[in-house]
């Protein structure tokens, strides 16, 4: 069990948004897509291949180029910022209502259209 499990026993209310508007369910605000280093979720969910997390492709080939008016050029090496090789593509959206479905299922209750401009937790111990 993790450090952050063994001091939190239970959070009874959590709410989730983060911006003025209101989303009808967990993730509608995470429009865009990324590519994801899965080495947190892997911490998270170990299973989460299995569990059937929304990835929409691994990352097997990094290509750098510089665009021009005409065509381009192809850099010799990939900046290692840039090398993203065994990492996901993503939906940021389909990924945050996934594991919010989770937290939903281990007993916390969110609120997605509830304006939170701050949250409180009860029952840490």
């Amino acid at each position: 069990m993790s450090r952050w499990r063994k001091r939190v026993r239970a959070i009874l209310w959590a709410i989730d948004d983060r911006s003025p508007e209101k989303g009808a369910y967990i993730g509608a605000h995470g429009i865009s897509g990324a590519v994801m280093n899965p080495i947190a979720l892997k911490e998270l969910i170990p299973d989460f291949i299995e569990k059937g997390a929304p990835l929409e492709g691994q990352v097997k080939k990094e290509e750098v180029s510089f665009l021009t008016s005409t065509g381009r050029f192809k850099f010799p090496i990939t900046p290692p910022p840039m090398n993203n090789h065994g990492h996901y593509v993503v939906s940021l959206s389909r990924l945050t209502e996934w594991i919010g479905k989770m937290v939903e299922e281990r007993g916390v209750y969110m609120f997605p259209p509830s304006p939170a401009p701050r949250f409180f937790l009860r029952g840490i111990g």
